[in-house]
């Protein structure tokens, strides 16, 4: 059998984390008309509707985030074992070091966090509030990334998807031994019936359950290879323009029917259908251009730093700053730019502090 020319690697899937960055902060940013109240926004050449329409569109960055989790501990799991029967206690010692790998990103920039908002405004007191019994339940819960899952309160509301990234590495390995038992149809169908059949609490996971499936079952099967090497036309150049002329016209579709609430019974293709369309186009369409190639990796490196600190920019402390320049694209550059480079300093500081060295010698210990 001939070797893939391609593959998904490590690189593609810090560009697919780069660009979803973007277009998160884009969700965030223009959302809706409260985000930016008393702030002129000059959105041309679209409508405000459209900016924001396009804005709700890009949502779909966390269904981007969700898949390459799920991706990502599949092809984890394989390297363990290929056909991913682990024992108990494997999946056990899996879990416990794929939540160390999750709370060790986490758990530097939530204390940077707390001791920068209580020095600045002491921030925490709005959050948590003022008895101090329940705040520290409060703090401890928001630490361990559970604030979400337990609907108490968090110092930055986008930080809820700490809550559903825990969920996922829990019920990761109940996921897989359910596919290797009924396969990739079975699984599907699953997901999509158990939460029309049981009412799963935790909303978010109710949400996102089929992209989880999604990613296990492309990574599991190499789809997105796949799918990238099948060819419509013999030449290269009109089959690449084929596909991205099918690919769009899909987008816009789903797009349209996706924003007006036709489908809205059906949030599995709100959430789960069009994430497949978007990662596929990224992977074959955005991956190739070198130099953007390098850029949105690099950006993708920190995208966990700037998907946690870019909340006190935008909102909580700098919101007139950052609306301040009217223009959307460059509200979004400049909320990226402080961002990446508030990314780059913590990681110095990871560094020079000894704190990397620390988490190694730990881990070691740990596993």
């Amino acid at each position: 059998m001939e070797k893939s020319k391609y593959s998904f690697s490590k690189d593609d899937t810090l560009l697919l984390k780069g660009v979803a960055i973007i277009m998160m902060m884009y969700h965030h940013c223009f959302l809706d008309e409260e985000r930016f109240a008393g702030h002129e926004i000059i959105p041309a050449p679209i409508s405000l509707r459209l900016l924001m329409d396009t804005s709700n569109f890009c949502k779909l960055c966390v269904a981007i985030f969700v898949f390459l989790s799920a991706y990502g501990m599949t092809v984890s799991i394989k390297k363990i074992k290929d056909d991913m029967k682990l024992s108990a206690q494997e999946f056990t010692l899996y879990t416990k070091k794929r939540y160390f790998n999750l709370m060790q990103g986490w758990i530097f920039v939530f204390v940077c966090s707390q001791i920068f908002c209580w020095f600045y405004a002491h921030y925490q007191i709005e959050r948590y509030g003022t008895y101090k019994p329940q705040a520290i339940i409060y703090l401890i819960l928001d630490g361990l990334g559970l604030a979400d899952l337990f609907n108490t309160p968090t110092l930055v509301g986008t930080w809820w998807y700490m809550s559903l990234a825990s969920v996922i590495i829990i019920t990761f390995p109940i996921l897989i031994i359910i596919y290797k038992k009924i396969g990739s149809i079975g699984i599907v169908l699953f997901s999509i019936v158990l939460p029309r059949i049981f009412d799963i609490s935790y909303e978010p996971f109710q949400n996102w359950f089929l992209v989880i499936v999604f990613g296990i079952i492309f990574a599991d099967k190499d789809l997105l290879v796949r799918l990238r090497e099948k060819k419509i036309l013999n030449n290269n150049y009109a089959d690449k323009t084929l596909k991205f002329i099918i690919c769009m016209l899909a987008l816009a579709v789903g797009m349209y029917f996706r924003e007006r609430g036709e489908i809205g019974f059906f949030y599995e293709f709100r959430h789960g259908f069009l994430c497949l369309l978007v990662i596929y186009m990224i992977y074959e369409f955005v991956s190739p251009i070198k130099y953007l190639n390098t850029f949105l990796k690099f950006a993708g490196k920190h995208s966990m730093n700037m998907f946690l600190i870019h909340t006190f920019i935008r909102d909580t402390f700098f919101n007139d700053f950052t609306y301040s320049f009217k223009y959307p694209a460059v509200i979004v550059a400049v909320l990226f730019s402080i961002s990446l480079g508030i990314s780059i300093l913590i990681e110095f500081i990871k560094k020079v502090t000894g704190y990397n060295h620390f988490i190694e010698k730990l881990r070691k210990r740990l596993f």
